[in-house]
């Protein structure tokens, strides 16, 4: 009967992990909801904007710079704000980027990426900020998102000549050529 022991533990082991498989047949998604494509022209991607301070939409890294902080905005750009009294900071201004995801800063000098390409402006007259000039492809690699962020559901497919693709938002009603994730 000791032996039996053993034996049963491990059966019971094995029968309660067959819970964990999954033993549903994955169907297709249905082909009137999916994902479409959010574009941007490629004139639009490559412009930049000094403007007046907006609200924060999706913060990404931020940086000390001296008595001001820079806050990445996902995708839109980089705000400026004093931070002299650290209590009661200031938006000064926010420099508009698009499909800007990361920033660096030296010597009064901020580098912003904007898909390809870097973008460099003087920040020594944080009140007067200056464009120096565009690096282009940079970055080799495309960082636009090319795929919806779900797998398994249909999408319009991308089509290149309306522009570069910024984003996906969900919809009831696809049109077009449907791709599967």
């Amino acid at each position: 009967m000791r032996h039996l022991y053993p034996l049963i533990v491990c059966i019971l082991f094995l029968l309660s992990n067959t819970a964990c498989f999954n033993w549903e047949i994955n169907e297709d998604p249905p082909k009137d909801s999916g994902y479409r494509p959010i574009y941007l022209k490629v004139d639009d991607v490559k412009s930049y904007a000094i403007l007046p301070p907006e609200e924060i939409q999706e913060p990404g890294k931020i940086y000390v710079f001296g008595a001001y902080l820079l806050v990445n905005d996902q995708n839109r750009g980089v705000h400026l704000i004093d931070n002299q009294d650290p209590k009661n900071p200031v938006k000064k201004a926010f420099i508009s980027i698009p499909l800007n995801r990361d920033i660096a800063v030296k010597d009064f000098i901020l580098y912003a990426d904007n898909q390809r390409d870097m973008l460099v402006f003087n920040l020594s007259k944080p009140e007067n900020i200056q464009f120096v000039k565009r690096i282009e492809n940079a970055f080799p690699q495309n960082l636009s998102p090319s795929a919806p962020p779900q797998n398994n559901v249909y999408f319009e497919c991308v089509n290149p000549d309306r522009g570069v693709v910024v984003g996906w938002e969900w919809t009831n009603d696809l049109q077009g050529d449907l791709c599967l994730n």
